[in-house]
């Protein structure tokens, strides 16, 4: 008679299914598994366009291309300097404070001549006036609803900070607001403080803490002193250097 022959490996794997069938009883489930001893993986190959290539920025290249684009818009902005266009259907998606602005219908709609290449198509645009923000500003705004990104290196941050609050994107504001901080200096503090941040109470906060952590290297600089001695004249200064000194005093800086 013919004797076959099985290698330990294989018998192994027979036993492990024999108690594994052993617990089956009252059909209780069970995991069948193979266990493999002294086995060698090789990989011998792979693609690496297919699984290295990213494709986020590709995507977000994309959708920066069909911003400001006449033809793919069907919403005007007239900013302080210029035009804007864009998506009503992208602004309302991604942006609250445009979803409910184009639902109560506040926009003027009118046709107009728009030039595409060598002649002119009639295209009909919601129009939006917003005279207090540059172009450059507001599309950068517009750039972070399309895409989920904001150039600080191309905008001041205060900028951005300022018409993301307008327009209630507050993860742009955020951003903006860190960003704020990051750059601050003991040079620049008090300009930003008495310029912009003293609108924002949250801003204003960051700002003085900056200034009273530190005080004793700032309160030297040329730009401090100047600040210091006209403040009276900015319509929050007597507040502002009223809250420096309170808190310059809770932290015993000043005696």
């Amino acid at each position: 008679m013919m004797m076959r022959t099985f290698n330990k490996d294989l018998i192994s794997f027979f036993f492990f299914l024999g108690k594994s069938f052993e617990k089956m009883k009252n059909y209780a489930p069970v995991t069948i598994g193979v266990t493999f001893v002294n086995s060698d993986l090789e990989l011998k190959g792979y693609n690496s366009v297919l699984t290295t290539r990213p494709e986020t920025k590709d995507i977000t290249e994309a959708w920066s291309r069909q911003l400001d684009v006449p033809e793919n818009s069907d919403v005007l902005f007239n900013v302080k300097d210029g035009v804007v266009y864009a998506s009503k259907s992208i602004l309302s998606e991604r942006s609250e404070y445009f979803s409910g602005f184009f639902k109560g219908r506040w926009a003027e709609i009118s046709k107009h001549n728009v030039e595409l290449g060598s002649t002119d198509t009639t295209i009909e645009h919601i129009i939006i006036d917003v005279p207090d923000i540059s172009k450059v500003v507001f599309l950068e705004m517009l750039r972070y609803i399309y895409t989920d990104e904001v150039r600080f290196n191309l905008v001041p941050s205060v900028e951005i900070f300022r018409v993301a609050d307008k327009y209630l994107l507050t993860k742009l504001r955020q951003k903006a607001r860190v960003e704020i901080f990051k750059r601050l200096t003991n040079k620049n503090a008090m300009s930003v403080l008495f310029n912009e941040a003293w609108k924002w109470n949250d801003l204003k906060d960051d700002i003085i803490n900056f200034i009273v952590d530190n005080f004793q290297e700032m309160k030297d600089t040329p730009e401090y002193k100047k600040l210091a001695a006209e403040y009276k004249g900015h319509p929050a200064g007597i507040e502002i250097f009223q809250e420096i000194l309170d808190r310059l005093l809770d932290k015993q800086i000043l005696k």
